[in-house]
């Protein structure tokens, strides 16, 4: 961080009560302790046929799992103003999620969906600014005020899956270069004669 406040340049901008510019960049990990590298088997009750003890497969065995990362730049703004009755922060950052892990889809005859693999990368950016006022300041009494704005948008930026038509009608998220949380409909064309719903295809 860097005081700007405290250089020589800023002492006789009396209307600057402190002004201070930083940035910082850091990552961070995150495991998902539902998985495993090693087959996960459920023990069950006994078989009603044939008396014997039944078990199921929870999760497969994959071993090339590994930790989400997170790679966070951030850039910011602490100031003051007359005498610190007006203060407030501006943050600007850029987070880049690698190794994410997702469901992949699989032959349906896998367990029934698919497998958990690390393969999806995601970019994260937002603002966020405060501003904090003393609107009254007196020895018996104060009143603060203070206002919040934040904005954040993503973005999937790739994706070992390609998706196909079955995937946008049973999986949601993670398309490259829509937002994770994206809602995706097919376009109405109208009733048919038999009132059946139709939809326009890639051709239209």
């Amino acid at each position: 961080s860097w005081n700007v406040a405290k250089e020589s340049f800023m002492q006789d901008v009396s209307w600057v009560s402190s002004l201070r510019v930083r940035g910082t960049f850091g990552i961070n990990g995150n495991i998902n302790q539902d998985l495993r590298p090693f087959t996960n088997i459920s023990l069950g009750s006994s078989d009603g046929q044939t008396g014997l003890p039944t078990a199921s497969v929870i999760s497969p065995a994959n071993p090339a799992l590994k930790w989400e990362n997170t790679y966070v730049t951030n850039f910011g703004i602490d100031y003051g103003l007359l005498n610190g009755r007006l203060s407030g922060t501006i943050d600007l950052y850029n987070k880049k999620g690698t190794d994410i892990i997702y469901l992949l889809e699989v032959n349906p005859t896998f367990l029934g969906a698919g497998n958990t693999i690390n393969g999806v990368t995601m970019s994260n950016k937002g603002i966020d600014l405060g501003i904090n006022g003393a609107i009254v300041d007196s020895k018996n009494f104060g009143w603060n005020m203070g206002v919040n704005f934040s904005y954040n948008t993503n973005k999937v930026t790739s994706n070992l899956l390609k998706p196909t038509t079955s995937f946008y009608s049973s999986f949601s998220g993670q398309i490259v270069g829509y937002a994770s949380d994206a809602i995706f409909a097919y376009r109405n064309a109208g009733l048919d004669s038999l009132g059946w719903t139709k939809i326009y295809d890639q051709n239209g």
